[in-house]
């Protein structure tokens, strides 16, 4: 298998305006998100091919409920969405993709290009921004995130059938290792949300709604885990 290192954290990256895209229902990207993707459709395993060739970039579309209805609308997918890099690839012997796409960015789809055999989506990358609050509440809003989620990982650590698999990696990250917006795409990622959950996190740009949202869904995490029941989904 094929790695390579990402530009994610460096600013000076350009992601170009028009990048490969590819829609699937109840997938989400988020950013520092890596997503492991079996590529064996025949027009997707070209995509694969012209991605690797150049820089490696593909566009996850989430695509709405009723997506079957509407194939020949471009609106099947939601406008805001995560552009990742090809980190790992295996090619197999038939021709099909084993991947591992990493999150970068947030976008906005201005356009699907229609493309044979494959579309592309022209974006335009969404960045965070902040609420005016004090850095008290910030430093508070992070503890708390990182609170919740190791709570929830000690009350589920015997329970392999509940417990997200990210939660391990969540009991590492200290407070003030990442930049908050970062924290609850990394946390949220981890967990195991909806697509609509996730989305509901994707679209919200700024980082203090972001947080806010973000602890709701914990916290019903944590009634469910404290109760020994499936994470509820609050979004369907």
């Amino acid at each position: 298998m094929n790695q390579v290192f990402s530009p994610f954290l460096d600013d000076s990256f350009k992601v170009p305006e028009e990048v490969p895209f590819f829609p699937l229902p109840e997938v989400v990207l988020l950013p520092g998100e890596p997503m492991p993707l079996h590529i064996f459709e025949e027009r997707y395993k070209i995509m694969t091919e012209t991605a690797l060739m150049s820089d490696r970039l593909i566009v996850m579309g989430h695509m709405k409920p009723g997506w079957e209805k509407n194939l020949l609308s471009n609106q099947e997918t939601y406008s805001v969405a995560g552009v990742g890099q090809i980190m790992m690839d295996e090619r197999l012997h038939d021709g099909r993709f084993n991947l591992v796409l990493l999150g970068l960015k947030r976008i906005k789809i201005r356009k699907i290009v229609e493309s044979k055999p494959y579309r592309k989506a022209q974006i335009e990358i969404l960045e965070d921004k902040c609420s005016q609050t004090s850095s008290t509440v910030l430093v508070s809003l992070e503890k708390e995130i990182l609170d919740l989620a190791n709570l929830i990982s000690r009350t589920k650590k015997d329970d392999r059938s509940t417990a997200p698999e990210g939660f391990p990696v969540l009991q590492n990250i200290g407070e003030g290792s990442l930049p908050l917006g970062a924290l609850c795409d990394f946390t949220a990622a981890a967990l195991n949300f909806s697509s609509p959950e996730k989305q509901m996190i994707l679209e919200e740009l700024d980082v203090v709604k972001r947080s806010e949202k973000l602890l709701f869904l914990l916290r019903f995490q944590m009634e469910a885990a404290k109760h020994g029941a499936a994470p509820p989904k609050l979004l369907n």
